[in-house]
């Protein structure tokens, strides 16, 4: 009977310290310190705070016993008016850990008349302990409890009645602590209309707000050890133009449903889940592509809507389950492929690979051939191998994908200047054809869109093609293919191209019957010509269907699939981010495995498609130590050419200067 009653013992023993591991607090018998106290009809606390009380009336109880196995304080409240000053003050051998409005509520200020849960987890946030030492607050050894409130800013008649119910110490879930609820209190319209519902917002966007009506609400305490959002919404219509935006200070992290859920547009009348993993993509960050969005010291977070992208009337988001988490990211399939990637060898060289710079010497059109010859002895000075020019001023650069005919002057006097200029170590050097080409406008006035299967069009685009490589050939460039969307946006076939009759099916075989016609044309002119591309199959992040660049694979299987001698270099622009060497070897995952999993062939693009790597050149960002460091190893880890984008940062900045004069070419 005895080994029995042990056995039963042992089988709740868990149950017993679960249940061990929640004490209620009294809310009968606190002690007035300057606040009226009272207890409700429901024996929930009431404490009421004025100016008669004095500048910091509390209510106070003793706390017996151990609370070393507590880690929260759990309670509901609940304030007649909106309150910003009421704190929770724990008394531990003559110290007081003190906890405002943020730490307990994760609000700026308490509502008037409305139940809010609180939790203070005390271990993890001890809030302001005073007087400090350095053995820290013994929240082990608690000896009393008081609400304290400031009435500095209350009128001589006011007073705010504060109601408390459910107040206990508890052993909090660990991964509770690892959350952080958004509550449908304190958000504010900024064009938007809103409701607040159960569990959340239903937010009503049209046309008459304005182009980009939002509704927002400050969070204190920032979003360190935080790295997800998520949430769930429903909409009433397609909703392509809602956005997602953390902000800080003046900067703003901008994420669209093809961030957060992986879609184009939320489909109308279905809940679906929303999940941001802001730090590992963060989205757009305005000002452009600024390093200085600190995560940690994000204080604001809103909805916002594109009101262009909507039909007449009224039309509604309605969102719940709103959350900061702290995800593990690297459970994820990607981030194990990733992370095995990166610990594999990488034996690549920086000598005798060529570094090319984007011009700019602080004159518009820096980039421009007449007017780079100029200032050339700016970057022979420079430790770089080459540029990348346009041969005439715009829009020489962007009329080639385009129905129009080229004026053949330009390539007359492009030849011209380059035979008659010295060009010194600058012997690798690119002109720029761009992809995105305007076609004019439709009878109504409206752009017309790029039309892959105008074939009397494609004639004209394939012969200026031939043209240009043939001169590229002629002057001894390369050829920088420009392959960004911009404003015509060729590859989209979600937005301009599925109500067109033909399925998504027909156009990737068009686009790709284009793309090996384009290859064959360059090849034309230059059997050997050296095509470095700004983007490639690794920018797809949606379905194709869906994606902005969704054609541009089959368009590069095309080009891959050409029997040609062609080389052809991804010259990866998302480079503009790379800040180290892991950066780098992120950047090189997405050429080598995600690209090649975007196409139709992959083992012919694995073969066909070598690796290049665009840096940005900040100040900001880069000490010159930094810079030399970046480069070469990007150099390493490319097959032949990496390229410098300078855009605000002329190379006749000191800063900029002091970065080139640190590079150590290996």
């Amino acid at each position: 009977m005895r080994i029995k009653s042990c056995f039963i013992a042992l089988a709740f023993l868990p149950l017993l310290v679960y249940a061990s591991a929640v004490k209620n607090i009294d809310l009968k018998n606190w002690r007035s310190q300057g606040a009226a106290v009272a207890n409700g009809e429901n024996g929930t606390l009431l404490l009421t705070f004025s100016k008669a009380g004095g500048a910091y009336p509390q209510a106070r109880k003793g706390v017996n016993g151990d609370l070393s196995a507590f880690d929260t304080l759990s309670f509901k409240l609940k304030s007649s008016i909106p309150l910003r000053d009421l704190t929770v003050v724990f008394w531990s051998n003559g110290q007081r850990a003190i906890a405002g409005v943020p730490v307990y509520a994760g609000e700026y200020s308490l509502p008037g008349n409305e139940w809010v849960e609180c939790r203070w987890y005390f271990r993890k946030n001890p809030g302001w302990v005073t007087p400090a030492r350095k053995t820290g607050f013994n929240f082990n050894k608690v000896n009393a409890i008081a609400f304290n409130c400031s009435t500095g800013k209350f009128a001589a008649d006011s007073k705010a009645v504060v109601e408390i119910s459910d107040l206990k110490f508890i052993k909090s879930d660990p991964a509770a602590s690892a959350v952080r609820q958004l509550s449908n209190l304190n958000w504010k319209k900024e064009g938007a209309a809103f409701t607040r519902t159960p569990d959340g917002l239903k937010i009503s966007y049209n046309k008459t707000q304005g182009k980009y009506p939002q509704v927002s609400k400050n969070f204190p305490n920032g979003l360190a050890g935080f790295n997800r959002f998520s949430c769930e919404i429903r909409t009433s219509v397609p909703m392509p133009g809602l956005a997602f935006i953390l902000r800080q200070g003046k900067y703003r992290a901008i994420a669209s449903a093809k961030e957060v859920a992986k879609v184009r547009a939320f489909p109308a009348g279905k809940w679906c889940k929303v999940q941001w993993d802001f730090r590992k993509t963060p989205g757009w960050i305005t000002p452009p592509h600024s390093s200085k969005f600190d995560f940690d010291k994000a204080n604001s977070i809103a909805f916002n809507c594109t009101t262009a992208s909507l039909p007449p009337g009224d039309h509604f988001l309605e969102v719940r389950n709103m959350r900061f988490e702290t995800a593990d990211e690297s459970k994820s399939a990607d981030s194990e492929a990733r992370a095995k990637f990166a610990a594999g060898k990488f034996t690549g060289s920086a000598a005798g690979k060529k570094v090319v710079v984007w011009p700019n010497h602080g004159v518009t059109g820096s980039n421009i051939l007449e007017n780079f010859v100029e200032k050339i002895a700016l970057y022979q000075a420079l430790p770089i191998d080459g540029v990348n020019l346009d041969m005439a001023q715009a829009p020489f650069r962007d009329s080639f994908f385009s129905p129009d005919e080229i004026d053949e002057s330009a390539f007359v006097k492009a030849k011209e200047i380059v035979k008659n200029t010295r060009w010194g170590n600058l012997k690798s050097n690119f002109f720029r054809i761009d992809i995105a080409s305007s076609w004019g406008k439709n009878p109504d006035g409206s752009r017309r869109q790029f039309d892959w299967f105008d074939d009397k069009a494609w004639e004209v685009i394939l012969r200026k093609i031939t043209r240009f490589s043939e001169v590229c050939r002629e002057c001894g460039f390369n050829i920088m293919f420009d392959t960004e969307a911009y404003t015509t946006e060729p590859y989209d076939y979600y937005r301009f191209y599925r109500n067109s009759g033909r399925s998504f099916a027909e156009y990737q075989a068009k686009v790709r019957q284009r793309g090996r016609e384009v290859a064959e044309a360059f090849a034309k002119g230059d059997p050997d010509a050296v095509i470095m591309m700004m983007f490639a199959s690794w920018i797809v992040k949606l379905s194709p269907e869906e994606d902005r660049y969704g054609l541009l694979p089959a368009f590069l299987d095309g080009m891959c699939e050409a029997e040609t001698k062609l080389t052809l270099i991804d010259g990866y622009e998302g480079g503009y981010e790379f800040t180290n060497r892991a950066s780098v070897i992120n950047g090189l995952y997405n050429i080598k495995v995600t690209g090649v999993s975007k196409s139709s062939i992959p083992a012919r693009y694995k073969k066909m498609i070598k690796t290049g790597f665009g840096v940005w050149l900040r100040p900001s960002v880069f000490s010159p130590e930094a810079f030399d460091r970046l480069l070469n190893d990007t150099l390493e880890l490319s097959d032949g050419y990496v390229w410098i984008y300078l855009q605000d940062n002329p190379v006749t900045d000191e800063k900029v200067r002091k970065c080139f004069a640190a590079v150590r070419r290996k």
